[in-house]
């Protein structure tokens, strides 16, 4: 199987994007989480352990409301190493002693990475889309999981913004956004990093404003431009108006009355962590952990 390329990404803008500490989880990416939630329901088992991948950009709300309905589990909760701390401040609630700097923190959540191989579910919401290296953060998370564990995942498809793009397109500019991953793709990727029995689904929301101002602070919220090709100069007044104009003649069409719509192509998977598997020859050495794995995977 050959892995398709990454989406036209800037490594290095990419890198920086998930460094940065937003004030609040975009409202967006807490809206796909309530979505993904649902499918909690698909699998086998409830996990008694889950890691929660970088839930100020993924929806504190949704981690929140995922917790309590998983509320006899342990959580791990990971994010990069400037977001921590916020994120510790958004999640625990804090005592009346806070000039001590003392917070009371449940026992089922941890803020430290959990060892390989320790989890039965990763919770990646609203993410793939944005990182340039993604088979590589697939595998982090597939070593993170059990065998017979889930791997949960929401981002961005191919089709999002496209009347945005369109616009841009149109007026000569460079591209508004990255190119993204389609789906069939994402289920090849999975099953390249070693998860098993990929199933990817797709859903379209479509987002209508009255207000463009309103449209211009959601699109700021939601990410960056992590296109290589973007505009690197801050844009001028004139370019603003251009904008604008462009919202209002193209996007704003006698059929949307007067409205401004932005689609976004929303792409679901859930892949399960594979049991190893011992090609079959003369002579074959197998390590004590994948044994053991072996072994609990047979029904007496």
């Amino acid at each position: 199987m050959t892995v398709p390329p990454p989406p036209t990404i800037d490594e290095i803008a990419a890198q920086r994007s998930q460094n940065r500490v937003p004030t609040h989880s975009p409202w967006l990416h807490e809206e796909v989480s309530q979505r993904m939630a649902q499918r909690i329901e698909w699998l086998r088992t409830p996990p008694k352990r889950w890691v929660s991948w970088h839930p100020l950009m993924s929806g504190i709300k949704g981690h929140q409301s995922l917790h309590q309905q998983l509320a006899s589990s342990e959580v791990f909760v990971v994010s990069p190493t400037r977001a921590q701390q916020q994120v510790r401040d958004a999640l625990l609630p804090r005592t009346w002693w806070h000039s001590l700097k003392r917070y009371v923190s449940p026992a089922t959540t941890h803020f430290d990475y959990p060892q390989e191989k320790s989890v039965d579910m990763v919770w990646a919401n609203m993410l793939l889309h944005t990182d340039a290296q993604p088979m590589r953060t697939l595998q982090t998370w597939r070593q993170l999981l059990r065998p017979d564990g889930w791997l949960m995942l929401s981002c961005l498809g191919p089709d999002s913004l496209i009347e945005l793009r369109q616009l841009y397109a149109e007026l000569g500019w460079a591209p508004p956004c990255q190119s993204f991953t389609d789906m069939h793709d994402w289920g090849d990727m999975l099953l390249e990093a070693g998860f098993a029995e990929p199933v990817m689904d797709v859903e379209t929301i479509t987002l209508v404003y009255q207000d463009l101002a309103i449209l211009l602070r959601d699109l700021r919220s939601w990410g960056r431009n992590l296109h290589p090709q973007r505009e690197s100069a801050v844009a001028p007044k004139a370019w603003r108006r251009a904008l604008l104009n462009g919202f209002s003649n193209t996007i704003a069409k006698p059929d949307n009355q007067g409205q401004f719509r932005l689609s976004f192509e929303i792409i679901y998977g859930h892949a399960v962590q594979s049991r190893p598997r011992i090609p079959l020859a003369q002579s074959s050495t197998v390590s004590l952990d994948d044994m053991r794995s072996m072994l609990g995977a047979r029904k007496y």
